[in-house]
């Protein structure tokens, strides 16, 4: 009986210590705003995505325009409100995550306060690191990391020393192969796939998708959407009938395919089986004063 008390009163402390456990990080969270994740004002269409319904959101947008920011309030709201735990930010290649990590760590710098702020990982395998400190694989499938953890941030780090856990960190940015390989079957594609569920799963640049990808993406979709996670997919040049295939829309729909293509430019918004999508392919030049 003594041992059982032991692990009841343990497994929550480790779970928050691992970080399947977020309420304490979100008990901590500040009122969340745009100026949590930017000190410059809010465009319209970045304000929008933090507040608009479903599961699936596609944002589409010119380069340039603040997709980046808006993933990282949308993320923020919905942490805010208990429906993820975490982020997986997922780009078409290594350069891109790499490129985009610091970014995304001075953002959540100012989102979470000191103390109940989460790591941002790196989940990109050869180039790992864990706000911005990497490590040394040693023998034995153990590593070293740089800076000499303690106990509590080594386990804190559980999830991105070995590839097939990377989904199971709190704050990541990564390739998009990392989550398709939740979506067919693979090793450890389990693992991957329910560790993703707790997450806001952001596909940038998702027009880049081949055809073979684009059906790995939509089964995935299918998969997240299903078990009731969200995802956020960015571009600035999707196709309509990518958008058709990736919103899940069927023929019942209030807007057909060919509404969505011919549409006028500025915002679009509609409800498919799954989804809502915010469309905006040229912002109006005051967005950006």
């Amino acid at each position: 009986m003594a041992r059982i008390a032991n692990a009841r009163a343990t497994a929550p402390q480790l779970l928050a210590a691992y970080g399947f456990d977020s309420a304490a990080k979100r008990k901590a969270l500040p009122a969340v705003s745009f100026s949590s994740v930017s000190e410059h004002e809010p465009r319209p269409i970045q304000k929008a995505v933090g507040d608009v319904d479903g599961q699936v959101v596609i944002l589409e947008a010119e380069t340039g325009s603040g997709k980046t920011e808006a993933a990282l309030y949308r993320f923020a709201r919905l942490f805010e409100r208990g429906e993820v735990d975490g982020l997986y930010f997922a780009l078409p290649t290594r350069v891109a995550a790499k490129s985009i990590e610091e970014r995304i760590r001075e953002a959540v710098q100012r989102i979470f306060p000191s103390g109940a702020r989460p790591s941002v990982i790196l989940a990109v395998p050869g180039y790992v690191k864990s706000d911005g400190v990497g490590y040394k694989t040693l023998p034995d499938f153990d590593v070293q990391w740089d800076d000499g953890p303690d106990a509590n941030l080594r386990r804190g780090r559980w999830a991105i020393e070995h590839p097939k856990r990377f989904l199971a960190g709190t704050i990541l940015v990564g390739t998009i192969d990392q989550a398709l390989l939740g979506a067919i079957q693979a090793r450890h594609a389990h693992m991957r796939s329910s560790s993703l569920l707790r997450h806001l799963l952001v596909v940038d640049e998702v027009h880049a998708s081949d055809v073979y990808m684009e059906r790995l993406l939509v089964s995935l979709l299918d998969q997240h959407t299903s078990a009731g996670g969200h995802a956020l997919l960015l571009s600035a040049t999707l196709g309509s009938t990518a958008r058709h295939r990736l919103l899940g829309l069927t023929s019942n729909d209030d807007q057909s395919l060919v509404e969505l293509s011919s549409a006028l430019p500025g915002d679009l918004d509609f409800t498919g089986s799954r989804a809502k999508t915010l469309r905006r392919l040229w912002p109006d030049k005051a967005d950006y004063t």
